[in-house]
């Protein structure tokens, strides 16, 4: 457990980028909230060893856990269970068991649509560095390495990947908490 000033004072620093990171991969303001909140209380739960990460994509990591683990529990709201049984008349009744709607996967494909459209219109470089920090979650200096580019290189074109997809989410900025 860590002492309350330094969570709260970690918390205050990273909740807003987590939170958006979050919403970005579930594309559910509501689910991201509840993630970002777990994320938080796990992080809490363990000790942080910032030599093997910094404190944001250690972050990152426990979130993309907990989203799995949500989804993984989750997964019976997306489909519709019929149950069967006698009413007390003795009268076979099918009853449909209400779930979740739709909505959540819908606007969460339509989302990865847009990025993948906003992807494709980058250059091959951008392209990459994309597809390593947003979808595999890579630190910046791990993408540095691995396409053997300067770490300031990958910081500018993340900077231009994020330029490009504010351009495009205009009106959606506040919404997906994209900068």
């Amino acid at each position: 457990m860590k002492p309350t000033n330094e969570l709260t004072a970690i918390y205050n620093m990273y909740h807003k980028d987590i939170l958006g990171y979050i919403t970005f991969k579930t594309g559910n303001k509501d689910i991201a909230e509840e993630i970002a909140n777990d994320t938080f209380i796990k992080f809490n739960k363990y000790e942080y060893d910032e030599s093997k990460a910094n404190m944001r994509t250690w972050l990152r990591k426990l979130a993309n856990g907990i989203i799995s683990d949500y989804y993984r529990v989750d997964k019976a709201k997306y489909t519709t269970n019929i149950s069967d049984f006698q009413d007390d008349n003795g009268n076979d009744v099918f009853v449909v068991v209400e779930t979740a709607s739709t909505d959540s996967l819908v606007q969460n494909s339509e989302l990865n649509a847009k990025v993948e459209a906003i992807i494709s219109t980058l250059n091959k470089l951008q392209q990459q560095i994309a597809e390593l920090f947003l979808v595999k979650d890579m630190a910046q200096t791990e993408i540095a390495e691995i396409l053997n580019i300067p770490i300031n290189s990958v910081k500018g074109n993340i900077t231009r990947i994020r330029e490009a997809m504010a351009v495009h989410f205009q009106a959606e900025k506040a919404e997906y908490g994209i900068k």
